[in-house]
């Protein structure tokens, strides 16, 4: 049995982040789900809103978020060349800036993270991201290359 942890899910709307947040609800955690819905869309979680342990917070993470939380999952970042093409100073702008405002959230806070970069965040190794995420769960930082 693991202890109920609240967890911050960024990008938590897009394919990923929705998989990964209704993983952590069945794991037995609060679940604090972040999109600015730029490139998600609120179907991926629609099944989730009315779950008592979750939470949908519309936010940008270039800007600075204050919340409690114990553990992040920074997924935060523009995967599709379509879209990162379509906007490219937003793209560098999430994935920047969002991930210094994520890592300045988990030193305040003193949480775990891991932070995923928007190419080649899908697969590290073997393990799709939300099976690594599972596999490192108890890990302090996580980082991979764009490359």
């Amino acid at each position: 049995m693991h202890l109920q942890k609240r967890v911050l899910v960024t990008g938590g709307a897009g394919f990923i982040g929705g998989f990964l947040c209704e993983a952590l609800l069945e794991r037995g955690h609060e679940v604090l789900c972040v999109d600015n819905f730029f490139t998600s869309t609120r179907r991926n979680i629609e099944n989730l809103l009315d779950h008592k342990r979750f939470e949908l917070m519309g936010h940008d993470v270039t800007f600075p978020l204050f919340v409690e939380v114990d553990e992040i999952f920074n997924l935060a970042c523009l995967a599709s060349p379509i879209h990162y093409q379509r906007d490219p100073i937003q793209t560098t702008k999430t994935s920047v800036h969002g991930a210094i405002n994520m890592l300045e959230l988990a030193m305040r806070v003193k949480a775990k993270i891991l932070q995923a970069l928007a190419r080649g965040f899908t697969k590290i190794g073997q393990y799709p991201i939300v099976g690594l995420a599972r596999a490192l769960f108890g890990a302090r930082a996580i980082c991979q290359g764009a490359g």
